[in-house]
Order: structure tokens, then C-alpha cells, then sequence
């Protein structure tokens, strides 16, 4: 049962648990996977901060975080990472979009070189998403032609609803919003990989990993 399981984590020395999540996770994985390790692990305080991948990784190495949950691959070699899930990305456009004349039912998927000329929205250099979109990017060689660049994830399909562009985003930040189309990309390396990052030393601390293993299960029943 879940209390026996937090009985020996008591006041005054309960364990904290500090976790740190990319702006591109955090709205859409952490509120309900937050509120339910609250209640199933009442007696651990889970701190979280959100900010760009290099921070976090530099706290969770120096030991100010426990983990991270990130894109994933990471830099460096000091890090213990293990994957969650994979997820597709998808090209959002605004309706008024050329692209947007189509049904979802008949354009099931779309190339990057169908938007090679488009006005292309993207994140500033160190948030990880910023990889994940230029490497189909590449894979399709396309330059994108930038002409907006954003610290703020949300921004960038604000923007594209406006019709200032077109951009790249996840699955999980795919919905219903005006003004906006969000069509699957044609290339099964077209992903990004979601998953915990931990410093050798604090992976093996019980809060952590704790709060590892409840996000290892979450993941598993999305899939």
C-alpha cells in the first residue's frame, strides 16, 4: 500500500527529491505524473525547475538537481540516462497554409522540402528541442529559412497560428488550436527520444529513485 510504503519517510527528515524538466516536456508530461507520485509518496518533496538543457545538466552534475528529464541524447559522458519514450514530430502550419487545403484524412503525412521556402519558426540555441527539429531538417536537405527564433516553446505555435510560419513540434504538443495544422513528418527518423538523466552518484539516493521508477512506469502505460 502506498503509506506503508512512505511510513519510513517521515517529518523532520523526509527525502527531497529535485528534478529539473525542458521547457518542450514540462507542460504536457509533468502535471499529472507530479500530482500522482504526490499522493502515492506523500512524504517526499519533490522540488522541480525548468530551464535550458545545459543548465540542467550542469546542476545535475554539480549535485543541486537529482535528475532531469530531457531529450535525449545529452552531451557528455558523466551522466546516467535512461529513455522513457520516443515520440513523433509533426509540422505545424497555419490554416491559411497551402498544406492546410488538404484533409488529415488525405494528407496523412508531409516532406520537409514541401516547406523549403516557408518563413521557419525556432527555438534559441540550448533548448535540446532545437536539435530535434534540424535533424530531419537535415536529413531532408532543408535549410530552413529562420526568421523567428524563441526561448519560449509555447511561442513558436502561437506564432505559426498568427501565420507568421511554420515550425516543428512534438506529438504530445499536438492539439486542437486555432489557427494552427499539425501534419506527421514522412521520416521514420522524424522522433525524439524523452528520458531521465541522473549523475552516477545520486541515482542510487532513494527519493530519485523513487521518483525515477514512478516516471519509468508512467511512460510505459502511454505506449
Amino acid at each position: 500500500m502506498p503509506g506503508s510504503r512512505s511510513k519510513k519517510w517521515l517529518e523532520p527528515n523526509a527525502p527531497r527529491s529535485s528534478s529539473a524538466q525542458s521547457p518542450t516536456v514540462a507542460p504536457y508530461f509533468l502535471p499529472g505524473r507530479l500530482a500522482s507520485f504526490s499522493r502515492e509518496f506523500p512524504d517526499i518533496r519533490v522540488n522541480v525547475v525548468e530551464g535550458l538543457t545545459s543548465e540542467l545538466l550542469e546542476r545535475v552534475q554539480d549535485g543541486t538537481l537529482d535528475l532531469a528529464l530531457l531529450a535525449l541524447p545529452i552531451p557528455g559522458g558523466h551522466f546516467v540516462c535512461q529513455e522513457l519514450f520516443r515520440e513523433r514530430l509533426y509540422l505545424v502550419v497555419p490554416e491559411s497554409h497551402r498544406l492546410s487545403s488538404h484533409s488529415m484524412v488525405r494528407l496523412k503525412m508531409v516532406h520537409l522540402k514541401q516547406v523549403e521556402r516557408d518563413p521557419f519558426q525556432l527555438l534559441n540555441d540550448g533548448h535540446c528541442f532545437r536539435e530535434n527539429t534540424l535533424s530531419p531538417c537535415e536529413r531532408a536537405r532543408l535549410r530552413p529559412n529562420v526568421v523567428f527564433e524563441s526561448g519560449q516553446f509555447t511561442t513558436i505555435p502561437a506564432m505559426v497560428g498568427g501565420g507568421t510560419g511554420v515550425s516543428v513540434v512534438p506529438q504530445m504538443a499536438v492539439e486542437r488550436r486555432r489557427g494552427c495544422r499539425f501534419i506527421p513528418i514522412a521520416d521514420e527518423g522524424a522522433y525524439r527520444r524523452v528520458g531521465i538523466v541522473c549523475s552516477s552518484s545520486s541515482i542510487f539516493a532513494v527519493a530519485p529513485t523513487t521518483s525515477l521508477r514512478h516516471f519509468e512506469q508512467s511512460a510505459a502505460a502511454m505506449t
